[in-house]
């Protein structure tokens, strides 16, 4: 790697902005700049940024990375997606940082035809339920269906107790007012209350406003590990999330995310009867 490539490169890094270089085209370099300015965050005035590693951590990762691009945007893009999967405390965990997809809500349907598994009296309750909460009915009961076949006395047998459409914990259930055992015992309309109840709690952890549309991976994040809803990345491999929910791990890439909490809630669309939805625009 050239010096004026990694001199240029650090004044990026360290938030001074390169007028160009003499070795790659000022559209390229454009490029970079351009996403710095979209992503303040990534970048600070300091030695480090936010990913909190030295600058010459970043020049290693474009090391492994730079024969297998020519292109200066891709090259600094794949190195810092190298340097976001290695650090666990990185707060931009997308599989790709500069090509984060907006999350689509478009496909929202309020009328859509029940499915034939569930009674009238209860969808009629999902819908008004999904309406509060702001997300699509379809995607409720598609990640109800994931998690519990949407049988409400549904309980795991593990140490957790976790029951019910959602499978709430005991110590969840207590803190919405209720119990395991009652939940148990509780009509799938009934047991709605505290669906919603519990959504309602996990939309503030993750700061999700009322007024903001709620696709379903983000749905389904919210179930599993609200304070993460809003991340692309939920939890690693060897962090207890990840253990003890490997088969939320689509692909098997050590990572529980966005597009495998997706797939899963389109698989049950599917089982549903509903079409699938691309979730991310």
């Amino acid at each position: 790697m050239d010096p004026e490539f990694t001199y240029t490169l650090q004044n990026i890094y360290t938030s001074q902005i390169p007028e160009g270089n003499a070795n790659t085209s000022n559209s390229e370099w454009a490029e970079v700049v351009q996403t710095k300015g979209n992503y303040p965050n990534l970048f600070s005035s300091g030695a480090q940024n936010v990913f909190n590693l030295p600058f010459n951590d970043l020049l290693i990762s474009l090391f492994q990375t730079q024969n297998s691009t020519n292109n200066i945007f891709e090259m600094f893009t794949k190195a810092l997606d190298n340097i976001a999967k290695i650090n666990a405390g990185c707060p931009f965990v997308s599989p790709s940082i500069f090509g984060a997809q907006q999350p689509n809500t478009s496909y929202f349907n309020y009328s859509a035809p029940k499915p034939g598994q569930i009674s009238e009296e209860f969808y009629e309750e999902v819908k008004k339920t999904a309406k509060e909460i702001n997300c699509d009915p379809a995607d409720l009961l598609a990640v109800m269906y994931c998690e519990s076949g949407l049988n409400s006395a549904a309980q795991n047998p593990s140490g957790t107790k976790a029951t019910g459409l959602i499978q709430i914990t005991e110590s969840t259930a207590k803190e919405l007012g209720t119990t395991t055992e009652e939940l148990k015992n509780m009509t799938p309309q009934e047991q709605l209350i505290y669906v919603k109840k519990y959504l309602s709690n996990a939309k503030k952890i993750a700061k999700i406003g009322n007024d903001k549309k709620i696709d379903g991976a983000t749905l389904y994040a919210l179930v599993f590990l609200p304070a993460y809803a809003q991340k692309d990345i939920l939890t690693r491999s060897g962090e207890s999330y990840y253990n003890s929910n490997k088969s939320l791990d689509t692909n098997k890439d050590n990572v529980i995310d966005k597009q495998d909490l997706a797939k899963k809630v389109n698989q049950a669309r599917k089982a549903l009867g509903y079409d699938t939805v691309n979730y991310f625009s």
